[in-house]
């Protein structure tokens, strides 16, 4: 079917994102997905889904990439970040330390000669 920019006018249309939220190859599946999981516009990709082919499967699959990857496995992969942020930090200074003491060491034995 094609489109008559006459009659459909499709720059117009809402649900049509210019043809980069798709499934055509794997790029486009993914960066579909990725919006997807910000949930950033999901609900046009999915009304675009539910436009192109069975419904059901497409409310199926969009609710269940929102509540899992959204709000679970994104707070997962948060929260290894913070922590290892935080023992980084816990590293470095403990680092910072040591070095003072070597310091403090160094200048002691300078002060005894």
């Amino acid at each position: 079917m094609h489109l008559s920019s006459d009659i459909d006018k499709p720059i117009e249309q809402e649900l049509i994102n210019y043809g980069l939220m798709n499934f055509d190859n794997i790029f486009y599946g993914f960066l579909t997905i990725f919006q997807i999981v910000t949930l950033e516009g999901w609900t046009e990709v999915m009304y675009n889904m539910m436009d192109a082919r069975r419904g059901w499967l497409a409310v199926t699959m969009c609710t269940s990439v929102v509540i899992l990857c959204a709000n679970f496995l994104l707070n997962i992969i948060l929260a290894i970040l913070a922590d290892e942020i935080s023992s980084d930090d816990l590293e470095d200074s403990n680092e910072i330390k040591r070095k003072a003491q070597v310091s403090k060491s160094i200048l002691r034995a300078l002060n005894q000669r």
